[in-house]
């Protein structure tokens, strides 16, 4: 007789939906969520709570933790409806993290497998220490290019702009401060990776702009040789 064959844990989302409704606005409650709704609605609420763990914003958060001001401006920034009379707030949110996977490009994890001089068996904290001092040696240096290109992909000036956003965000998820407490060059190493995006994104200036400045900054001098005391 064939052996039965153990069957796979259930998913959270199962597990969720097995809770009661007093338990899943206490876990709600733990993470700082409305409890307002049906079951369904809380049980929907913590998915994506739990998806906003695995696709955080740029800056590390968790976009279910934003406030009602940030998380408009989030939404808006990235084209999607940010109407809280038309939508819920759990529509909006899960419309955010949908832009969020497309954004990051899979998780830390992921992105260590196809960073530029990794070795292996690199755990997450490993990386993003190894990813931070690169970042911090080659701003140091000037190089933006090598900043944002870290991750595998070179990514020059030229590079289209949703390119360089993505390798930007990507690497601002690994070696975000809050996620190297340790490190006491993380907050340095994350103002250059922001300055290299800075940097390769501007819009250059046209050759004629260029010296309109510059003449405006010329200093006008002036001397009283060949003047007559009247």
């Amino acid at each position: 007789a064939r052996a039965a064959q153990p069957s796979s844990p259930p998913s959270m989302s199962d597990a969720y939906s097995k809770l009661k409704v007093a338990q899943l606005k206490a876990k709600l409650k733990e993470r700082a969520q409305s409890g307002a709704g049906e079951k369904e609605d809380l049980v929907r609420r913590l998915q994506l709570c739990d998806a906003g763990d695995k696709h955080a914003l740029p800056d590390g958060r968790n976009p279910t933790t934003l406030k009602a001001a940030e998380f408009r401006k989030a939404l808006a920034s990235r084209g999607l409806p940010c109407d809280l009379s038309i939508n819920t707030r759990d529509e909006l949110m899960q419309s955010l993290i949908d832009a969020l996977k497309t954004e990051g490009g899979g998780t830390s994890a992921e992105a260590g497998s196809s960073a530029g001089g990794g070795g292996g068996g690199e755990d997450a904290d490993e990386l993003a220490t190894r990813l931070a001092l690169q970042v911090l040696e080659l701003g140091e240096a000037g190089n933006p290019e090598g900043v944002l290109s870290l991750l595998g992909a070179a990514i020059t000036r030229a590079t289209p702009f949703a390119a360089q956003r993505k390798a930007y965000l990507s690497l601002a998820r690994i070696i975000h401060p809050d996620k190297l407490p340790k490190l006491g060059q993380a907050t340095k190493a994350f103002q250059h990776l922001v300055r290299a995006f800075e940097v390769l994104t501007a819009p250059e200036a046209p050759p004629q702009a260029a010296k309109a400045a510059a003449r405006a900054h010329t200093a006008i001098s002036r001397s009283n040789d060949g003047c007559f005391k009247t």
